[in-house]
C-alpha cells in the first residue's frame, strides 16, 4: 500500500495531518472515507500536530480581509490609498496552473484550495477556457445546442476530474475571527456551489457586512444536484439571515416587475419580483443563466445604515458596486 499524507497545514490552517492510504488497485484505505459523490473525508492522525494559520500569510498591520472564493485569473484587488493598507485579499483557487498567471498584487494572497461546505478532498471537474467554469459539481445534461460550448470540448479538458483540498467556509471564518481579523466582503464565483457554501456557515456569516454571490436565475440550471437559484434558494435564506439585495447585475437584464422598467425593481420589490419570476419559470430547464447579486447585512437597530464599504478598486462589477450603492447612499 502507498500511503499519502494529505495535510491541511499545506494550506496554512491549524490542523492535524491526515493520512489517505491507497492500495495497488487504487482503492482508498481505511484512513479515509469516500462519499457517494466520490469526495474524500479526511481522517485525523493525532500523531502529528501543526498550528499555522492564515495570519502566517499576513503582515502585522493586516486587519480587514476580503475573501475571494473562485478567483481564477482575476482576483479582487484592494485600493492602494493610505486608509486601506490594512486590507488584504485571500483568493482561493484550486486550479494550480492558474496561480502563476493570475493578477499579482502585494496584498492579494492566492491559496491553492477550494472553499465549500465541507473540509476534505473533493472531486473537482474542469470546464471552459482557463478552467473558468470548473466546479465541484457535474454539468447538467440536456442543454440546448450552443449553450454547452463551455463544457463539451474534450481536447480542452472539459470534464477532467482531479482531487483538490477543500476548506469549509465555517472553518475559514472561525480561524480568521480567532486571529482578530475582520472579513469585510465575501465574493463567490464557485460554479453552483455558492449557495450551499454560504448556507453552511450558518450564523457565522453575520460577521460579514457585504457578499457578492453568483446565482442562477429563471430556474435555469447548469450543474447537477445543486441549489443556487436566486428566488428559490437565495432570497428566502438571505431574508431569514437579515441581508438585503442591493444590486442585481446580469449579462441580460432580468424582466422588470415594478411599476416602471427603471432597472431598480428587483432591489425595491425583491419578494414580489421573485413571486412573479417563479410563476413565469415554474419548470426547471438546463442551460446557463447567471447573475451577480450584491447583499448588504441589515442591522436590526439601524436598518437604513449600510455596513462600512470594503475598499475596492473601481473596475468591472466593482465599479458598479461602489458607484451605484455606496455613493448613491452617501457612504
Amino acid at each position: 500500500m502507498l500511503a499519502i499524507a494529505a495535510c491541511c497545514c499545506l494550506i496554512l490552517l491549524p490542523c492535524r495531518c491526515v493520512g489517505i492510504g491507497i492500495s495497488g488497485d487504487d482503492k482508498l484505505g481505511s484512513a479515509a472515507m469516500v462519499t457517494p459523490a466520490g469526495d474524500v473525508t479526511m481522517v485525523e492522525d493525532k500523531s502529528t500536530t501543526t498550528t499555522p494559520s492564515f495570519s502566517s500569510l499576513l503582515p502585522d498591520g493586516a486587519r480587514r480581509i476580503i475573501l475571494d472564493l473562485g478567483a481564477n485569473l482575476d482576483p479582487i484587488r484592494p485600493t492602494d490609498d493610505d486608509s486601506s493598507l490594512d486590507v488584504h485579499v485571500l483568493a482561493f483557487e484550486p486550479v494550480l496552473s492558474l496561480h502563476s498567471r493570475a493578477y499579482k498584487h502585494p496584498r492579494v494572497h492566492m491559496i491553492p484550495a477550494a472553499v465549500s461546505s465541507t473540509t476534505g478532498l473533493r472531486v473537482f471537474r474542469t470546464y471552459n477556457n482557463n478552467a473558468l467554469s470548473s466546479s465541484l459539481s457535474e454539468v447538467r445534461k440536456g442543454m440546448k445546442d450552443g449553450e454547452d460550448y463551455w463544457n463539451t470540448d474534450v481536447e480542452r479538458g472539459d470534464g477532467q476530474r482531479s482531487l483538490v483540498p477543500s476548506l469549509s467556509l465555517s472553518l475559514v471564518l472561525t480561524e480568521l475571527q480567532n486571529s482578530g481579523l475582520e472579513v469585510s466582503l465575501i465574493k463567490t464565483d464557485i460554479q453552483g456551489a455558492d449557495f450551499e457554501t454560504i448556507r453552511s456557515a450558518g450564523e457565522g456569516i453575520r460577521a460579514v457586512g457585504w457578499l457578492v454571490t453568483e446565482v442562477a436565475v429563471d430556474n435555469v440550471r447548469s450543474y447537477q444536484n445543486v441549489e443556487n437559484d436566486l428566488c428559490r434558494d437565495w432570497v428566502p435564506y438571505m431574508t431569514k439571515m437579515r441581508y438585503k439585495l442591493e444590486l442585481l447585475v446580469c449579462h441580460t437584464q432580468m424582466a422588470s416587475c415594478g411599476s416602471k422598467d427603471d432597472g431598480t425593481s428587483w432591489q425595491t420589490n425583491t419578494l414580489e419580483c421573485c413571486r412573479r419570476n417563479m410563476m413565469d419559470h415554474a419548470v426547471p430547464t438546463s442551460g446557463t443563466r447567471e447573475c451577480d447579486v450584491i447583499w448588504s447585512r441589515v442591522d436590526p437597530k439601524a436598518p437604513d445604515v449600510l455596513p462600512p464599504s470594503p475598499p475596492l478598486r473601481k473596475e468591472k462589477w466593482i465599479k458598479r458596486f461602489v458607484d451605484r450603492i455606496i455613493a448613491a447612499k452617501g457612504h
